[in-house]
């Protein structure tokens, strides 16, 4: 929820949650962009989205779900005023990851928001986070994401980061950043 906070959505705005999953997140949004404002749901799961579509169906009237690959996001240049993801951007590999924000960049509108809460890389890393990213390493499909130096991939994204806050989950780091785009 501190993600959630940090972006600051408005009444009107519309907003994208990228790797929505079951929709936690969405009714939240939805809620605070008010009738007059539009939210997107976007997930590669179709069963994750019927599951997000069968909790939010009393909260549908701003919202739409949408199944496709983030990479390629099926929206228009300068459409968003707000992105989140959360938990979502630690899922593609190292090399995928300036993509994804590259996409990002492009459908938020100048000035616009990006939330992001993520597995978070550390300078000096404890015995949690060392055993993570060993078990991420050797097993990528039971561990399928892996702490990021979330702070310098929106930098080099071109998405400088006007806030950034960390907690803790599990003995691992959790960085809840917000960006903007120029």
């Amino acid at each position: 929820m501190h993600g959630l906070h940090m972006l600051d959505i408005r009444p009107g705005e519309r907003v994208l949650e990228i790797g929505c999953g079951t929709g936690e997140a969405l009714s939240v949004l939805a809620s605070r962009v008010g009738d007059a404002g539009g939210v997107f749901g976007l997930d590669l799961s179709g069963g994750m989205l019927r599951r997000a579509e069968s909790k939010l169906r009393r909260d549908a009237s701003n919202l739409l779900l949408v199944q496709a690959e983030a990479l390629h996001l099926p929206f228009a240049n300068d459409n968003f005023d707000a992105l989140f993801l959360s938990f979502t951007l630690e899922l593609f590999p190292a090399a995928e990851i300036s993509t994804l924000l590259t996409e990002c960049r492009r459908v938020l509108r100048p000035s616009g928001r990006l939330g992001i809460v993520s597995l978070l890389q550390t300078d000096r890393p404890n015995w949690m986070e060392r055993a993570y990213t060993w078990t991420h390493h050797r097993w990528p499909n039971v561990i399928d994401c892996q702490p990021i130096p979330l702070s310098n991939v929106l930098e080099d994204a071109g998405l400088p980061v006007t806030e950034m806050n960390e907690r803790s989950m599990w003995g691992l780091k959790v960085g809840i950043a917000l960006a903007h785009s120029k």
